[in-house]
């Protein structure tokens, strides 16, 4: 195996680790093996005007699998791991390789977009949010960065209140 950061370590496993492992872990995804789904369990909360926006993103990458796989396929593992951290980072100011993340951006959006479509349910609607980040080229970091003052955090709770 591999550490995130490209340590190489020995490994050996058998399935019951999966089950064993997902009490004690909180998994992005994971597989639900006794449903036959995927489980999304995003780690942050989006704005109320976004609820939807993980939920959304997700099914539609699933839906659009084929596409999705072409997608990740065009940059290698270790490329995937420096834009993690990179967009940690730096948010939509992010590069993979030498190239700026809002095209790849904007083709994932694409990808889920149409996935999401295929399923004739509207749900492509729940994107908005994300192609609005995009296009002002900020994240909700970078938003409430700026709306954030120590000494006055109305700004702050009126951008998270729920409405």
């Amino acid at each position: 195996g591999q550490t995130v950061l490209g340590k190489k370590i020995k490994l050996s496993s058998i399935e019951s680790d999966i089950h064993f492992h997902n009490g004690f872990t909180w998994w992005d995804a994971r597989l639900a093996s006794a449903y036959g789904t995927i489980e999304v369990r995003p780690c942050s909360q989006q704005p109320a005007n976004a609820t939807m926006v993980v939920a959304a993103f997700s099914l539609g990458l699933i839906e659009n699998l084929s596409e999705a796989k072409k997608l990740y396929d065009s940059y290698s593992l270790s490329e995937w791991r420096k834009l993690r951290f990179d967009v940690l980072r730096n948010g939509l100011r992010a590069t993979i390789t030498t190239s700026p993340v809002s095209p790849l951006v904007k083709q994932a959006l694409g990808i889920a977009r149409k996935g999401l479509k295929k399923r004739g349910l509207g749900e492509e609607v729940f994107l908005d949010p994300l192609d609005k980040r995009l296009k002002a080229k900020q994240t909700i970091a970078d938003e409430v960065k700026h709306l954030f003052d120590k000494n006055d955090l109305s700004k702050f709770f009126d951008l998270v209140e729920i409405r």
